[in-house]
């Protein structure tokens, strides 16, 4: 029982509790806030993890305003481990059009890109989006989650809801 325990408790350590931002790189926490894994974005002055852990996981409506989460930690592929999800924002308030899956260990397991060329009014928009907010539900009922990747046309204007499978596929 005792080397189960262990056992158990060092796999705990082994995988992400937390996060912090410095600069353009997302730092990996476990339980102990010891570093698991770093990952960089190469996106220059990532707004502070407040920002994003102020809006995280389950909370996707305030007395504020309608802000998504541009964080999620769930279990995407229903093996008992959480991934976790970040689409980036920055201090300037610009958004981007890139949403991360990294593994319960901090590797990053896909890159997804939001957006795509649409026809909308006659008129023809490019695949320039921006990511607005994300979540990971399960729509179909079919015991799978699946990812909601809420998205604006940097003009503000159409908007895109984008449906992915936990392999980011949509």
């Amino acid at each position: 029982a005792v080397v189960i325990f262990l056992i158990k408790t060092n796999e705990d350590y082994k995988e992400i509790a937390d996060f912090r931002i410095e600069g353009s790189k997302l730092i990996f926490l476990n339980s102990k806030e010891r570093v698991l894994a770093e990952f960089d974005t190469n996106f220059d002055n990532l707004q502070l993890e407040g920002h994003y852990k102020s809006y995280a996981d389950d909370r996707y409506f305030t007395h504020e305003a309608n802000f998504l989460p541009l964080t999620v930690r769930k279990d995407l592929n229903q093996n008992g481990k959480k991934e976790f999800l970040f689409a980036v924002y920055t201090n300037e308030h610009t958004r981007s059009d890139k949403l991360f899956c990294f593994s319960p260990t901090g590797e990053m397991i896909w890159e997804f890109k939001a957006g795509k060329t649409q026809k909308f009014g006659g008129k023809i928009f490019p695949d320039d989006y921006r990511i607005l907010g994300i979540g990971a539900e399960d729509l179909t009922l079919d015991g799978n989650l699946e990812i909601i990747v809420l998205a604006n046309h940097l003009n503000a204007f159409p908007s895109q809801m984008i449906l992915l499978d936990y392999e980011g596929r949509n």
